[in-house]
């Protein structure tokens, strides 16, 4: 095998060269993934998504909007999982070489390149004429491979011979097939695909130009202009990683701050819940341990205890006593934010008044007190959480992380 792909980089260099492309491409994302973290299961590395495209160069329609539009060329070269490239990479071996024979390695570069990213243009102007989610990626080879797919059935349907008949009802099987199977599974690109189809189809219709200049100085001319272009997308892309990986630590820590804020937010609203419960339990407490000697003689029986009372008395005076540590623990540690001002005072209320409600059964105006304090502690912990979300929108719209 290995000496027929020698041969075949001898007679097709420029197929063997995007597919060695696209190889080593894949081998740098699952080594990428190996260095950020625990390497994904053997399920997502064969069928599923080792992650990482996006620094590579795949698609969104944000990226575009962006001008990020080295993206519709360089998302040809990244794959999401070995079962992804190794179709792609069979069929750009076997419909690649076949174009490169009739055209030219030169010509055939630059036929990749306009179906490449021609049809990845055209796919996203459908996507957004269809007003499809901007955020979704997209990439692979198999943009380029249907655009082939495409241009040999065109070629084949014009050539009118027998040859050329049977090669236009396989590629239009394979058109159909891929169509059929995209409707079947939702990770497939199925606009990725039509885009590709389309420019193939329009290239397919100059095959004839492109044979008569196929010898001529002008192929091998379009071939090293593709190739130019080529590289300096994959430069374009490669410095975009390089700018994202600067922003990076920023949007971490801002997202690390916006979970620890989405957090406290919470923990405050189950603090007002905590702190009316406990206020009950402390009266009920303190109720049943008023002596008999002290009731009044014609005083009517107390009632019995209501559901909600025979609850609070069911839980255990530990388990309030630790949740009422883990509110202090929480308040303490989100000192240096709301114990500044302007809810320093309000911080500083409802400590004392949480350290107290178990001790001794506060009134109604204190309770009221506590509600009104912890409201405003809330209410500057949402101010806070939208701060910190425009800032973290603002660094990843800068970043192109988006």
């Amino acid at each position: 095998m290995l000496r027929v792909l020698l041969e075949d980089a001898k007679d097709f260099p420029a197929t063997m060269l995007l597919g060695a492309a696209w190889v080593i491409v894949f081998v740098l994302m699952v080594a990428t993934r190996l260095s950020a973290g625990p390497f994904p299961s053997l399920q997502a590395f064969l069928l599923g998504n080792i992650g990482g495209a996006h620094s590579f160069g795949d698609l969104s329609l944000n990226e575009l909007y962006r001008g990020e539009i080295w993206r519709v060329v360089t998302c040809t070269f990244v794959h999401y999982n070995l079962l992804h490239l190794g179709m792609n990479l069979y069929g750009l071996y076997q419909l690649g070489s076949l174009v490169e024979s009739w055209y030219g390695s030169g010509q055939f570069l630059a036929v990749y390149l306009v179906i490449g990213g021609g049809g990845n243009i055209v796919s996203a102007l459908l996507r957004h004429a269809r007003g499809m989610e901007p955020r979704m990626h997209s990439g692979g080879g198999s943009t380029v491979v249907l655009g082939l797919v495409a241009l040999c059935a065109v070629m084949g349907w014009r050539s009118r011979s027998r040859i050329g008949d049977h090669l236009r009802s396989q590629m239009v099987g394979i058109l159909v097939f891929t169509a059929i199977l995209g409707q079947l599974h939702p990770m497939i690109d199925n606009w990725g695909h039509a885009g590709g189809a389309l420019v193939g189809a329009v290239v397919g219709f100059l095959h004839r130009i492109l044979i008569r200049t196929s010898d001529r100085p002008v192929g091998w001319w379009a071939g090293l202009l593709a190739a130019v272009v080529m590289i300096l997308c994959g430069a374009a892309q490669w410095r975009d990683s390089r700018v994202e990986a600067s922003y990076r630590p920023q949007v971490v820590a801002e997202e690390k701050r916006l979970k620890e804020t989405e957090q406290l937010t919470f923990e405050l609203f189950r603090l007002m819940g905590f702190y009316t419960q406990a206020v009950m339990r402390s009266e009920l407490e303190q109720a049943s341990f008023v002596p008999k000697s002290l009731l009044l003689v014609n005083q009517k029986p107390p009632r019995s205890p209501t559901v909600g009372a025979s609850v609070l008395f069911n839980v255990p005076w530990a388990t309030l006593r630790a949740e009422q540590a883990r509110y202090q623990a929480i308040l303490e540690a989100a000192a240096p934010t709301l114990g500044s001002p302007p809810t320093d005072d309000d911080y500083q209320r409802v400590c004392r008044l949480l350290a107290r409600v178990l001790e001794q059964p506060p009134t109604k105006m204190m309770a009221r007190g506590f509600q009104f304090h912890l409201t405003a502690l809330i209410q500057r912990v949402s101010q806070d959480l939208l701060v910190i979300q425009g800032r973290r929108a603002a660094l990843v719209r800068q970043a192109g992380l988006q």
